[in-house]
């Protein structure tokens, strides 16, 4: 059976929303290293480094302080990062795959909008708002928050 890539686009945003309901305590864990002055500098990345560690690398610019529009920006611009290597791999792909299968592959490649917010929705969904995501499901509290801005802004601009 054919693969409609329009499809995918609601399993990858179920994905997002269980990135929230399912691994909170993964991405409190995730936080808790990443606000530690002693783990500085850290790496943060997954198998594709866009959709773990993208909501990953979304989360500490929200607990940065950093406005949601930015962050999706943000998240987006791995499309342009990764479009050499995704051409690379759908043209190594084109002998092997039919023209609807490609667009599966470029659906599975890219980062959409859809994907990120449906992860920002589900936060405020479940916690209010994307602050009370960062208090009461990763656990961080506004002075850490604060001291984390701190070192991580400071750091920045010095």
């Amino acid at each position: 059976p054919r693969c409609d890539p329009t499809s995918l686009s609601p399993m990858l945003t179920t994905g997002n929303e269980q990135f929230i309901t399912d691994h909170t305590d993964d991405y409190a864990a995730l936080m808790e290293r990443v606000m530690d002055p002693a783990a500085q500098p850290t790496n943060l990345h997954c198998t594709a480094g866009k959709d773990r560690a993208g909501l990953g690398s979304a989360l500490v610019l929200l607990t940065l302080g950093v406005p949601e529009k930015t962050v999706m920006q943000d998240f987006l611009l791995s499309n342009e990062y990764r479009a050499a290597a995704n051409q690379k791999t759908l043209s190594q792909l084109s002998g092997l795959l039919d023209a609807n299968e490609l667009e599966v592959m470029r659906a599975l490649l890219e980062v959409r909008p859809e994907y990120l917010q449906a992860a920002l929705d589900t936060m405020k969904d479940e916690y209010g708002s994307v602050d009370g995501y960062l208090r009461k499901g990763l656990g961080i509290t506004p002075k850490e928050r604060a001291k984390f801005q701190k070192l991580m802004l400071d750091r920045a601009n010095g």
